[in-house]
């Protein structure tokens, strides 16, 4: 197994310097359009013959497969994949749509149970970044609702993963800090002042009238799972949670990519699309 890791892990940071995260998503800065992000990802494989909406689904097709036989070619390096990286893999099979909450669920249940399957280290660290993404899933889920759908309190607490888990000894409940602004006002930032996601939010500026942002707050807790996700990465090699933050950084890369091409399908520039992803300097590790 041991060998496997370390294969793994050398062929996973060799596609990691090359894919467009961390400090190399800036190279989308220089490019304005479909067939500019054609060359840069798919260098001598041109399909401008393609009408334009065509154009983009093929396009999204190939980033999509481009994702997919990255992360296949480190975990085909087990000859028997630990079970809880095949069913990350599975993340991808469920719509990211907030109807879908009973297949969310479904997911992370099966993800937790496979977790026991592995050594304490491995159960831990990953065990503390799923913890936090259904932690983060459940606050934007509520966010959106309250704004986007108007819904109550008890309407939203029927679509929240209601997961628990336990990290270093302590018991979690995963929808703790989405029940705790359910109630607050959403104009008034100082009802967040005691929330533990606080710092995702927008900010607050004098003189100016405040709202809560949920398309800010989700974007920041994306790149708050990815700067996770980053660390871990490099910080615990040779280790099943090295090819778990692998894959969960590919998908990053294949929903940044797929934003900007449906971005410039739509007509926006580069800059337009960052500004819409909220995409700064400190999101590069």
């Amino acid at each position: 197994m041991q060998a496997e890791l370390a294969y793994a892990y050398a062929k996973a940071m060799g596609i990691t310097r090359n894919i467009f995260i961390g400090r190399r998503i800036y190279e989308l800065k220089k490019i304005n359009s479909l067939v500019d992000l054609e060359r840069l990802l798919f260098p001598g494989h041109y399909t401008r013959q393609l009408p334009n909406e065509s154009f983009l689904v093929e396009l999204e097709s190939r980033i999509t497969k481009r994702s997919a036989k990255n992360i296949l070619s480190v975990v085909n390096s087990f000859s028997k994949p630990p079970q809880v990286l095949v069913q990350q893999l599975r993340s991808r099979e469920y719509p990211e749509n907030i109807k879908d909450a009973s297949e969310d669920i479904l997911y992370y249940k099966l993800l937790l149970k496979n977790l026991d399957t592995l050594p304490s280290d491995d159960r831990i660290n990953i065990g503390k970044i799923i913890a936090e993404e259904i932690s983060l899933r459940n606050c934007v889920i509520a966010l959106r609702m309250r704004v986007f759908y108007n819904k109550t309190p008890d309407e939203i607490m029927a679509y929240l993963i209601n997961l628990k888990m336990t990290i270093d000894n302590k018991d979690h409940d995963l929808s703790e800090d989405a029940r705790k602004i359910l109630y607050v006002s959403l104009n008034s930032f100082s009802d967040f002042n005691a929330w533990r996601w606080k710092k995702l939010i927008n900010h607050d500026y004098d003189g100016r009238s405040w709202k809560i942002d949920p398309r800010h707050f989700q974007n920041m807790a994306s790149y708050y799972i990815y700067r996770m996700t980053y660390r871990y990465f490099r910080q615990k090699p040779l280790s099943v949670c090295s090819v778990f933050c692998f894959i969960k950084l590919n998908q990053f890369e294949q929903d940044i990519l797929t934003s900007f091409a449906e971005g410039f399908w739509l007509g926006m520039t580069s800059r337009e699309v960052f500004n819409l992803l909220e995409v700064s300097n400190d999101s590069a590790p």
